[in-house]
């Protein structure tokens, strides 16, 4: 009996997980469910097994060290609540996913996996094109987070052409690219569009780095890639869409009315008077509107944008609501994937372990650069990207040859 019930409570882990991976993209709601039943049922699977041990990486001193910053951070908080909501999610929210995904995968089967993403993926941007097109409401239009999503999409799928051969879905990575195209363009995001920007230079740069002979020299490859990156900046304004373009001609910096450049201000007084533990959780609210209405003399907001929670900079995020130990942590996690991932991509000869690279490079660049002007990685059809390929990569370092079913 007591077999049965681990059985049955190792398969509904396990399905749970696969309907995770194909629907997390599409809902804040399913997603939250699903997640929800993910967690319980891990708990539970544990408990049952008597299992109580956690995956060992590299990383697990930064996220608990990021994890203790955060508790800490309720020293100075003045909203409780905000504080436990921004506690669960996302930072809990993460980890317990990083956690459980990283028990749960086995990169044996990363074809499966594979193909719920595609799936999911192009479930997402059907039904968020014709919401767009074809009825009266939004989904990708002038969405900054859906907008991260979509040049995510781009590289996932351009990867999938270049390194996942299997030529019978041919049709459907080129599809799912166009479509994810399409939607980055519909959501006017400046930021998402200079971090896919970057992000194809950065993991064009590397893929002509491993693939010259060595009868060339570091010095023409540098010439070369500086000669490309002036050629992409020339070019990019001719075929970015006039909307888009607009966007970045109107940019306003005046202080007293554009709202991020207030947020940014405040920030910077939050980071001022609490530089090492923050001044609480889910706090910014109180504290932008507070230096809106008490100190920035003339400042103008709508009443839209006085509801701003998050200050469209992930790192002024971190370190005024957490202190700027929390964002060293932070950078330096950040700083050793992306070198830890740049160096095995340059030295695997692997094409699924280059699929898997390549896209969490182009991922991590993408979402380092779009961070500037915004926290989109905070939203889960977002961040769960990036969770899942990095599970992907740690679970496949040193893995030369990966079966795919």
């Amino acid at each position: 009996m007591v077999e049965k019930i681990k059985n049955l409570s190792n398969k509904s882990l396990e399905y749970l997980f696969l309907t995770t991976l194909l629907l997390f993209p599409i809902s804040i709601a399913l997603r939250n469910i699903l997640l929800g039943l993910l967690l319980i049922s891990y708990l539970f699977n544990k408990i049952i097994n008597k299992d109580f041990s956690l995956p060992k990486t590299f990383l697990n001193k930064y996220i608990l060290l990021f994890f203790i910053f955060s508790l800490l951070s309720f020293i100075n908080t003045n909203n409780i609540k905000a504080s436990l909501d921004t506690l669960l999610s996302p930072i809990f929210r993460y980890i317990a996913f990083f956690i459980i995904a990283y028990e749960l995968i086995d990169i044996k089967r990363i074809g499966k996996y594979i193909k719920l993403l595609i799936y999911g993926a192009l479930i997402l941007l059907s039904v968020g094109l014709f919401i767009d097109y074809f009825t009266n409401d939004s989904f990708f239009y002038r969405a900054n987070g859906y907008g991260a999503t979509a040049s995510l999409l781009i590289i996932f799928f351009l990867s999938l052409i270049i390194y996942f051969r299997k030529p019978k879905y041919y049709i459907i990575y080129f599809l799912g690219f166009f479509l994810s195209i399409n939607a980055l363009i519909l959501s006017y995001s400046r930021g998402a569009t200079l971090g896919l920007i970057f992000a194809i230079i950065y993991i064009l740069g590397i893929s002509i780095w491993k693939s010259l002979s060595k009868k060339y020299t570091k010095k023409i490859l540098l010439s070369t890639m500086i000669t490309f990156l002036i050629l992409v900046l020339i070019i990019t304004p001719y075929i970015l869409p006039d909307k888009l373009i607009n966007r970045f001609k109107n940019t306003n910096f005046n202080y007293n009315t554009n709202p991020r450049l207030l947020m940014w201000r405040t920030t910077l007084e939050m980071i001022k008077k609490h530089p090492i533990v923050g001044t609480g959780l889910g706090t910014f609210n109180y504290h932008f509107l507070y230096n809106v209405d008490n100190v920035f003399e003339g400042a103008k907001l709508s009443v839209a944008n006085r509801k701003h929670e998050k200050p469209h900079n992930l790192y002024l995020f971190i370190a005024s609501e957490q202190g700027l130990p929390s964002l060293i942590i932070y950078l330096l996690a950040f700083y050793l994937v992306l070198r830890m991932s740049t160096k095995k991509y340059l030295y695997n000869s692997s094409s699924v372990f280059l699929f898997i690279s390549w896209s969490l490079i182009g991922f991590l660049i993408q979402i380092f650069i779009h961070s500037f002007v915004d926290t989109s990685v905070l939203y889960g059809h977002v961040g769960l990207y990036i969770m899942i390929f990095l599970v992907l990569f740690l679970k496949s370092i040193g893995i030369e040859k990966i079966e795919e079913n």
